[in-house]
């Protein structure tokens, strides 16, 4: 048996043409995929958010297609809601628009999600995408989504954090530099979120992660930087939560975010998201969510003549100053007039700190963060637990940190320990009965 990687992105060294031909042929090679994914003898629809990759996607099937496009939204009852935006997209696109609201009871599906997942992925937007494709269901069995535009396109605040990152480092006199780390530490939060914009805020947490950046720019790799700014527990949150157990398991790992950084700057950082980010995370997430439901989702953006075609494109197509996507912006305002192009990058976002505090995600907290259960489980420090919960509702970080612990912890109960009552699926992989059987509580 022979184990042998069929497909892999190349740093183009070549020549640029003029950016009409990048924008021509990326209209047609967005058409092509988008139509291709179209092809079913069942019905379909998109998941549409409101935004700038949603809006493309639709616009696209509402121009190939005969009849109107059935669109499907999720939203949290927030001021960070794009749930209008979708509104006036699907009205100006003659759509049937379907939209639901998450409310804190709908987090007690959040069992049967990990069940359906098979590993404890700890980012709460699992909660929403759930709901989304179970509801899109009931009128649908495919949906066409957004997911890999950012990863293409240089969507994400990280990929903006990262390439201005290493200008910063590039062109910033020392005397300069010597000044920049003073001045973050006494910056007002209003200051910093102007320029790094995030749906509930940067605060103490966040300002100690723009320090990192700083520090990690000027000593570090992109790799480091690139692993800095993804993950949600950093080097800082790591000291000292994890037991003697642990240690040695978590020292032994090494990261695999190796990659050649001789290319174009921008396409390297792009390039590690292949790796795992891509694969591992969005694509693993999207698949067994959607399939859950018996729903399935296609990508228009990561068809791979696009991706190959995007990575051969000029620079300030996809980042240019702070505009991200300029490709697919120019793009849409040719096939859908009006400031819908225009919208600034709103991450498809749930304000989990709204909902821990409410039953039933707060009965899972309490389960996921007794002491008997840190202890008992035997991986983490419980004074450090323990400060982490005294710590919620006080920033989105730790917030996030909590419900990735809450996640981590219902996996090892539904699959390791393979405990009675957290989900009702038939049987477990003993061949024990999961059903009518107690309560989690």
């Amino acid at each position: 048996l022979e184990f042998k990687k069929y497909w892999e992105l190349e740093t183009y060294t070549g020549s640029y043409k003029s950016d009409d031909y990048y924008q021509d042929r990326f209209a047609e090679l967005f058409e092509d995929s988008v139509r291709m994914r179209l092809m079913s003898e069942a019905p379909l629809g998109a998941f549409l958010s409101g935004g700038v990759d949603s809006t493309a996607i639709v616009s696209t099937m509402a121009s190939i297609s005969d009849n109107p496009v059935n669109t499907f939204s999720v939203g949290f009852d927030w001021s960070g809601d794009e749930t209008s935006f979708a509104k006036e997209t699907a009205h100006k696109l003659s759509c049937h628009h379907h939209e639901i609201i998450c409310h804190p009871e709908d987090l007690g599906a959040i069992p049967e999600i990990i069940w359906s997942l098979d590993e404890p992925i700890g980012d709460a937007i699992i909660v929403p995408m759930y709901l989304l494709s179970k509801f899109a269901r009931q009128h649908v069995k495919v949906v066409l989504t957004g997911e890999g535009a950012d990863e293409v396109l240089a969507g994400y605040l990280f990929h903006k954090a990262l390439f201005w990152a290493n200008r910063y480092d590039r062109w910033t006199p020392n005397l300069i530099k010597k000044m920049v780390e003073p001045l973050v530490k006494v910056s007002p939060n209003w200051l910093l979120n102007k320029a790094f914009s995030y749906p509930e805020g940067l605060k103490s947490r966040g300002r100690l992660k723009v320090l990192d950046l700083i520090r990690e720019t000027r000593s570090g790799t992109l790799n480091s930087q690139y692993e800095l700014l993804i993950s949600l527990f950093d080097p800082r949150d790591k000291q000292g939560i994890y037991t003697e157990k642990l240690k040695p398991f978590v020292e032994n790992l090494k990261g695999s975010t190796s990659i050649n950084t001789n290319g174009n700057y921008l396409e390297s950082i792009l390039s590690l998201q292949f790796l795992h980010w891509l694969p591992d995370l969005m694509m693993n997430k999207l698949d067994k969510i959607t399939m859950a439901s018996s729903l399935e989702g296609r990508v228009p953006f990561l068809d791979h003549k696009l991706v190959e075609f995007l990575f051969e494109t000029p620079l300030h197509l996809k980042l240019k100053g702070m505009t991200d996507k300029l490709i697919l912006r120019n793009h849409l305002s040719k096939i859908l007039p009006g400031d819908y192009s225009r919208r600034l990058k709103k991450p498809f976002y749930m304000p989990v700190s709204n909902f821990l505090d409410k039953k039933p995600l707060k009965d899972f907290v309490d389960i996921a963060f007794s002491e008997d259960t840190v202890r008992r489980r035997g991986y983490f420090d419980w004074e450090k637990i323990r400060w982490l919960r005294k710590n919620i509702g006080k920033d989105f970080v730790y917030d996030k940190q909590i419900f990735s612990l809450v996640s981590l912890e219902l996996w090892h109960r539904i699959f390791i320990d393979q405990e009675l009552g957290w989900v009702d699926k038939g049987l477990n992989s003993n061949g024990k009965s999961l059903k009518n059987s107690v309560e989690y509580v």
